[in-house]
Protein backbone atom coordinates (compact mmCIF):
# COMPACT_ATOMS: atom_id res chain seq x y z
CA UNK A 1 0.00 0.00 0.00
CA UNK A 2 1.03 3.41 -1.15
CA UNK A 3 2.21 5.61 1.89
CA UNK A 4 -0.45 8.34 2.82
CA UNK A 5 -0.14 11.76 2.47
CA UNK A 6 -2.58 14.09 4.55
CA UNK A 7 -2.67 18.22 4.13
CA UNK A 8 -4.52 19.81 7.14
CA UNK A 9 -6.16 22.47 5.63
CA UNK A 10 -8.19 25.72 7.52
CA UNK A 11 -11.66 25.10 8.98
CA UNK A 12 -11.89 21.16 9.36
CA UNK A 13 -10.53 20.78 5.58
CA UNK A 14 -8.00 18.77 4.14
CA UNK A 15 -6.58 17.24 1.12
CA UNK A 16 -5.77 12.92 1.35
CA UNK A 17 -3.32 11.51 -1.12
CA UNK A 18 -3.70 7.43 -0.82
CA UNK A 19 -1.63 6.60 -3.62
CA UNK A 20 -4.06 6.27 -5.87
CA UNK A 21 -6.83 8.75 -5.05
CA UNK A 22 -6.98 12.78 -3.81
CA UNK A 23 -9.63 13.04 -1.32
CA UNK A 24 -11.06 16.07 -0.24
CA UNK A 25 -12.47 15.45 3.43
CA UNK A 26 -14.37 18.32 5.48
CA UNK A 27 -15.52 18.28 9.08
CA UNK A 28 -11.76 17.15 10.64
CA UNK A 29 -11.93 14.11 8.09
CA UNK A 30 -15.33 12.65 8.80
CA UNK A 31 -17.12 13.59 5.54
CA UNK A 32 -15.70 13.03 2.58
CA UNK A 33 -16.70 15.97 -0.19
CA UNK A 34 -14.53 14.75 -3.78
CA UNK A 35 -12.30 12.25 -4.89
CA UNK A 36 -10.49 11.94 -8.23
CA UNK A 37 -8.02 9.63 -9.44
CA UNK A 38 -4.76 10.82 -8.59
CA UNK A 39 -3.54 10.14 -12.64
CA UNK A 40 -5.87 13.01 -13.64
CA UNK A 41 -3.49 15.32 -12.00
CA UNK A 42 -2.83 18.15 -13.94
CA UNK A 43 -0.87 20.83 -11.83
CA UNK A 44 -0.89 22.36 -8.80
CA UNK A 45 -0.56 26.46 -7.82
CA UNK A 46 0.04 27.78 -4.46
CA UNK A 47 -0.34 31.66 -3.48
CA UNK A 48 1.08 33.14 -0.52
CA UNK A 49 -0.64 35.61 1.43
CA UNK A 50 1.04 37.25 4.59
CA UNK A 51 -0.89 39.28 7.01
CA UNK A 52 0.29 40.50 9.90
CA UNK A 53 3.27 38.53 9.85
CA UNK A 54 1.38 35.30 10.11
CA UNK A 55 1.90 33.40 6.64
CA UNK A 56 -0.99 31.63 5.27
CA UNK A 57 -1.11 29.37 1.32
CA UNK A 58 -3.89 29.30 -0.76
CA UNK A 59 -3.65 26.31 -3.27
CA UNK A 60 -5.64 25.04 -6.04
CA UNK A 61 -4.86 21.50 -7.73
CA UNK A 62 -6.42 20.65 -10.63
CA UNK A 63 -7.15 16.64 -11.35
CA UNK A 64 -10.58 16.02 -13.57
CA UNK A 65 -12.34 18.30 -10.84
CA UNK A 66 -10.08 21.46 -8.86
CA UNK A 67 -9.65 20.97 -5.16
CA UNK A 68 -8.91 24.41 -3.51
CA UNK A 69 -7.05 23.82 0.20
CA UNK A 70 -6.17 27.25 2.37
CA UNK A 71 -4.08 26.58 4.90
CA UNK A 72 -0.71 27.59 7.08
CA UNK A 73 3.33 27.20 7.45
CA UNK A 74 2.78 24.05 9.38
CA UNK A 75 1.34 21.89 6.45
CA UNK A 76 3.36 23.31 3.90
CA UNK A 77 5.84 20.60 4.17
CA UNK A 78 3.22 17.48 3.96
CA UNK A 79 1.44 19.64 0.53
CA UNK A 80 5.13 20.02 -1.20
CA UNK A 81 4.97 16.29 -0.65
CA UNK A 82 1.71 15.65 -2.06
CA UNK A 83 2.36 17.92 -5.47
CA UNK A 84 6.05 16.00 -5.55
CA UNK A 85 3.83 12.24 -5.24
CA UNK A 86 0.97 13.72 -7.71
CA UNK A 87 3.90 14.85 -10.27
CA UNK A 88 5.71 11.55 -10.09
CA UNK A 89 2.36 9.67 -10.57
CA UNK A 90 1.74 11.86 -13.31
CA UNK A 91 5.19 10.69 -15.01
Amino acid sequence: MAHMIEVKGENGESLLYDGNFLIKMRHDGKQESARNPANTFREAQVKVKEKKGVRRFEALIACQAFFALSFGDGSKPAFDELVAALEAQKG
